[in-house]
């Protein structure tokens, strides 16, 4: 357990090394530093470890092939990015909210998409600034299931290593000529409320749900493409906010209602079930019943 601790120290003390000075000015209180450090530790033990073996290990390619390999799919229905030629000429401006980890950027960008993601956490964004920028293939090993002993069958399952990430990330964008990406921190309504006809695509991966009004979300959308533009999202209503605060949480049906009087085309729509988090050993089947549906502005 010990070496396991440290395993992921190392990388996040790799991480931390980088941007150390950037953040040295900052001062803050006793009280401040127990709130941050209470919502870190909930961040990593919940999201973040997830989230790095989700996006960035060989052993969860799987879950990714099945998840974003169909958002992808859809996403060529529209922009059909084997034709290097167009996605070179035309230049479409991708947006991924909530990209968290980063895959979907990267496969993005990796074939053609010009890409803007965003993210309200640093921790998501100073890791993928390090992956994207200085990290090789397989370069580090972590333990992402050591911080819980919950519905696991073995012990070899929860100290289990995995080496990440699983390619040389700046190797491939550079090898296929990849625009520049841009990683913008904040809170994504703060952010794009108010811009305008500006991407292409926006693709949301188990993003919607975090709001607390998704109609304002719905109208953000619709707003920052273009004519013709496409939405694409895949995920599940867990209103996320309605766990402690007022939110404002539809059914898919009224959701589904929202979008139509936004001026959107639903396009595509499949309800299913599908692997999200999957960890080897676990007594947990991990599995959402999600919304996966293309909307286009008319």
């Amino acid at each position: 357990m010990k070496k396991g601790i440290e395993l992921n120290q190392e990388f996040y003390n790799k991480v931390a090394s980088l941007y150390k000075d950037e953040f040295d000015h900052i001062k803050y209180t006793k009280e401040d530093l127990d709130q941050h450090r209470v919502f870190e530790e909930y961040l990593i033990r919940h999201f973040y470890m997830s989230c790095l073996m989700r996006d960035w290990t060989l052993e969860s390619k799987p879950e990714r092939d099945n998840n974003y390999g169909n958002v992808l799919k859809e996403v060529k229905k529209y922009f059909n990015y084997d034709d290097k030629n167009l996605m070179k000429n035309k230049n479409f401006k991708a947006l991924v909210p909530g990209t968290g980890c980063s895959r979907m950027t990267f496969e993005l960008a990796n074939r053609g998409f010009e890409v803007e993601a965003n993210d309200f956490c640093f921790i998501y964004i100073l890791t993928v600034d390090y992956l994207f920028n200085y990290s090789h293939k397989n370069e580090f090993q972590f333990c992402p299931s050591i911080h819980s002993f919950a519905h696991s069958y073995t012990e070899s399952a929860v100290v289990k290593k995995y080496s990440f990430p699983d390619i040389d990330i700046r190797q491939e964008l550079e090898k296929n000529e990849a625009k520049p990406i841009t990683f913008i921190k904040g809170d994504f309504l703060l952010k794009y409320k108010g811009i305008k006809d500006k991407f292409d695509l926006i693709v949301t991966l188990f993003f919607i749900d975090v709001s607390k009004n998704i109609i304002e979300y719905v109208e953000i959308m619709h707003d920052l493409l273009k004519k013709g533009g496409v939405w694409v999202n895949l995920g599940c209503l867990d209103y996320f906010h309605s766990r402690y605060h007022n939110s404002i949480d539809l059914t898919w049906d009224e959701l589904r209602q929202v979008i139509k009087n936004y001026d959107f085309e639903i396009k595509n729509e499949v309800t299913d079930f599908v692997p999200y988090g999957v960890k080897v050993g676990s007594m947990v089947s991990d599995s959402y019943g999600t919304v996966f549906f293309t909307a286009m502005k008319k």
